[in-house]
């Protein structure tokens, strides 16, 4: 038996659907803009455009976490020159993230440890009454999932 929505009842199911915040960080040219297009949009472009600032797209796609629930995911694609002032303002309140290697480039693959130490250094979060607290911070941030991914394997064959 389904349930029968009212166009308000609707909107207030979708305004109640958390947003899981994810950055794709790693070095230039290993691939983040096209994976970051490739989920938001579902599209590919073969041609090569260094990213001059960040990009942020909200996947409409609603996707059941473990603990978490039903959230809307929010992909954010972070330059890998980026000033690292800039950088630590985009890792504010993050959920995940997410260190994109290109497996045909050894160096890209070494360096991964150090984005995932990026992340986990500059999280900061913000609660209720936007007290500044560092050991909560370091907490948090050492709970956040990183995920390895590798990317451009097409290239080795």
């Amino acid at each position: 038996m389904g349930t029968i929505l009212s166009k308000q009842g609707k909107q207030n199911f979708e305004q109640e659907v958390p947003k899981f915040k994810i950055v794709l960080v790693g070095e230039p040219a290993v691939g983040k803009s096209s994976i970051f297009l490739r989920y938001t949009k579902n599209q590919f472009d073969y041609s090569y455009q260094p990213s001059v600032s960040v990009a942020i797209g909200n996947v409409v796609k609603k996707i059941n976490i473990p603990y978490q629930g039903v959230v809307s995911v929010v992909i954010w694609d972070v330059p890998g020159r980026e000033e690292m002032d800039l950088r630590k303002s985009y890792y504010k309140d993050v959920d995940a993230a997410i260190v994109v290697v290109d497996v045909s480039e050894p160096d890209t693959i070494g360096l991964a440890p150090t984005w995932k130490q990026d992340v986990l250094n500059h999280a900061q979060f913000t609660v209720a009454h936007n007290t500044a607290n560092e050991s909560r911070d370091a907490i948090m941030a050492s709970s956040i999932p990183v995920l390895l991914l590798g990317n451009k394997a097409d290239k080795l064959e």
